[in-house]
């Protein structure tokens, strides 16, 4: 774990330099420096008090006094005292830099440090399964409220909840183009797109084949599929779904191959033209799930043209393994063309 100390961010971190005259000098980490001492200096005080909402502090906050006892009686009183570094309760308490918490124990000493924003990515992991000290909670980010990077949470299998990132407010600009995707040729895996302001994906027509799936799902402007064009092959599962103004697949004409296909719930659906090119859907493992073939709760595609497609494929999954209505209307007059 970085970030386990207190930085000058917050005004806390000061050192004490011995100028060798009977004076010193402060410096702390936010900039600030003084010379303090007299020829018999006393002992020097960092004291800190409760600052009321006022000038200094709109909020309130906290006051840092720091000077020499004068008088020895252990008290820094207000005549003794020529610097104060203020720490208000509204400043951003900041961890410059990535932090890595992989137990209990680090996040509960990161959260100890009522961090509110870390400069970099967090990344909650847990490394040794099994081990007593495993990751079983996040309540103890409750001060965080901002991550300016990536912020991973992943292999956990003990945190059964997101509890202490409640004050977390993730700030992020709704992709609306793929452009800058415009050379990408070679995906080994598989392609995901989610959510989102995309109307089409426009810049991925230099990939010819996945090695995985191809997900496209609740992305709520999208009305074409324009710029996958040059799509021939898919690894294991096509999945469509949810995506409210999509209304035609054309630009798969090209797709040849997938072993399992998903079409569901796209209200302004009403064709499968552009599948031409599948000829055989016959199921398989994505991942850690079996598809197969699945043309459901699409309320503009007409039942026709989708017992039309099936019936066309040479191979289909197992019947358990079939879904093909509810879909739009019924009547066969709208697959008379």
């Amino acid at each position: 774990m970085v970030c386990n100390g207190v930085d000058g961010a917050d005004g806390s971190s000061c050192s004490v330099a011995d100028n060798g005259d009977g004076t010193s000098t402060i410096t702390c980490s936010d900039g600030t420096t003084g010379v303090v001492g007299r020829a018999d200096p006393g002992t020097l005080m960092i004291v800190s008090v409760y600052e009321p909402p006022g000038e200094a502090c709109p909020s309130g906050g906290t006051a840092v006094h720091v000077d020499f006892d004068d008088d020895g009686d252990g008290i820094l009183s207000p005549t003794e005292t020529t610097s104060t570094t203020y720490v208000c309760d509204d400043d951003a308490v900041t961890c410059p830099g990535d932090v890595t918490l992989t137990s209990d124990a680090e996040l509960a000493a990161f959260g100890a440090l009522g961090r509110n924003v870390v400069i970099g990515d967090l990344t909650i992991e847990d490394r040794s399964l099994g081990d007593p000290d495993d990751l079983t909670s996040l309540g103890a980010l409750w001060s965080l409220n901002a991550v300016t990077g990536n912020l991973w949470i992943w292999g956990n299998s003990y945190v059964t909840s997101l509890t202490g990132l409640d004050n977390l407010a993730l700030n992020v600009e709704p992709i609306s183009t793929l452009s800058p995707l415009r050379n990408l040729t070679t995906v080994a895996g598989g392609l995901a797109i989610g959510r989102g302001m995309l109307t089409d994906l426009d810049g991925l027509q230099g990939i010819t084949s996945l090695g995985e799936g191809l997900h496209i799902r609740s992305v709520e402007a999208l009305t074409s599929l324009h710029g996958l064009e040059n799509l021939r092959s898919v690894g294991t599962q096509v999945e469509i779904r949810g995506n409210p103004w999509l209304g035609d697949l054309t630009a798969l004409s090209q797709l040849t191959s997938l072993t399992s296909l998903l079409i569901e719930a796209n209200d302004s659906l009403t064709s499968l033209a552009g599948l031409e090119g599948i000829t055989s859907v016959p199921g398989g493992v994505d991942q850690y799930y079996f598809f197969g073939l699945r043309i459901t709760g699409n309320g503009q595609l007409p039942q026709c043209r989708v017992d039309a497609f099936a019936a066309g494929l040479s191979t289909v999954p197992p019947s358990g393994w079939v879904a093909l209505t509810p879909n739009g209307s019924t009547d066969p007059a709208f697959c008379i063309d």
